[in-house]
């Protein structure tokens, strides 16, 4: 079992390790943090880390967002780009663009962005390549939209290759 001792001193290390944003908190302004960052509240600005981006049910960022792995509980309004993981979650709205290695979209997310898939750790992540075309022929100007609905899950998915 955890002592308390140890516990304590976890929950220091991670609230050292976290950059927290809380509910009513509004910020108008660029965010760049070696931190994980947990947001809560409102961002009007582009959100930049090397570790990882959530957003709560409460939060709301209209700005870009770059990061090595994002959780969106809430709103996203803005081109994301992940290094690794992208999830939005049942509660979760995106709209814009995002570019990540891996995406995880949950039934009930609302997403209407356009998708790129960063293929390789020698890309860089500003010229990400799709790997697979959604099928038909897929160009600059006329990329594949993808629209249905499923349950509460609705989504619109444009693929674009750079």
């Amino acid at each position: 079992m955890w002592s308390k001792e140890k516990s304590s001193t976890d929950q220091v290390k991670m609230a050292a390790n976290t950059s927290f944003f809380a509910a009513g908190f509004k910020i108008l302004g660029n965010i760049e943090s070696e931190n994980d960052i947990c947001v809560e509240g409102e961002i009007h600005g582009n959100v930049k880390t090397t570790k990882k981006v959530v957003i709560g049910k409460s939060g709301k960022i209209l700005g870009n967002i770059e990061a090595s792995n994002l959780c969106v509980h809430g709103l996203v309004e803005g081109e994301v780009l992940i290094s690794e993981l992208a999830k939005i979650t049942p509660t979760g709205v995106v709209s814009g663009t995002i570019i990540t290695k891996s995406i995880q979209i949950e039934p009930g997310a609302d997403v209407e962005a356009t998708i790129k898939k960063i293929t390789s750790k020698n890309e860089s992540p500003n010229k990400p390549t799709v790997s697979e075309k959604a099928g038909g022929d897929n160009d600059e100007k006329n990329p594949t939209v993808v629209k249905g609905k499923k349950g509460n899950f609705q989504y619109k998915i444009g693929v674009n290759a750079l």
